[in-house]
């Protein structure tokens, strides 16, 4: 009978938690931008937010005010790049934010910034274009109009 009771219990626990607390913080990797191909671009979670401001560009970092709904569970985001890069003057490469919510169905309104090194870019844009190339613009899926990526030297 304890062992029933105890396990009551437990299972009234594990469901009355509060979800409204809004303690969940996001996570990313801070360390890279990754570079795909367009074939897997769809393979990458696209769970919905919004760009809460216009991206800046800070020391070879890219800066993403964003907001979502959750509040329940750790969100993961990633910087995706694509390879092929448009053929402009200046050229442009394809930006994306993929959101993984990782089932959280909570309705609490979040905001963050995400920060991403743009360094492995950078170095695949030289490797194409030389090192003297030192602007590209970032077409990032989400915001209306690219952002000036002005490469520093090395």
């Amino acid at each position: 009978m304890a062992k029933y009771l105890i396990t009551i219990l437990v299972t009234i626990s594990i469901f009355s938690v509060n979800c409204q607390k809004n303690t969940a913080k996001p996570s990313y990797d801070p360390d890279q931008i990754i570079i795909i191909d367009h074939e897997s671009l769809n393979r990458w979670p696209d769970d919905s937010f919004y760009f809460s401001s216009e991206a800046l560009i800070e020391d070879n970092s890219l800066r993403l005010n964003i907001a979502y709904s959750g509040g329940c569970a750790n969100h993961t985001f990633r910087l995706l790049g694509l390879r092929e890069f448009m053929e402009t003057n200046p050229p442009t490469v394809p930006i994306f934010l993929s959101h993984n919510a990782h089932n959280d169905y909570c309705d609490g309104f979040m905001t963050d910034t995400l920060s991403f090194d743009l360094k492995p870019l950078e170095e695949l844009y030289k490797y194409y274009y030389g090192e003297d190339s030192d602007m590209l613009y970032l077409s990032i899926d989400g915001l209306e109009q690219p952002i000036v990526y002005e490469m520093g030297p090395n």
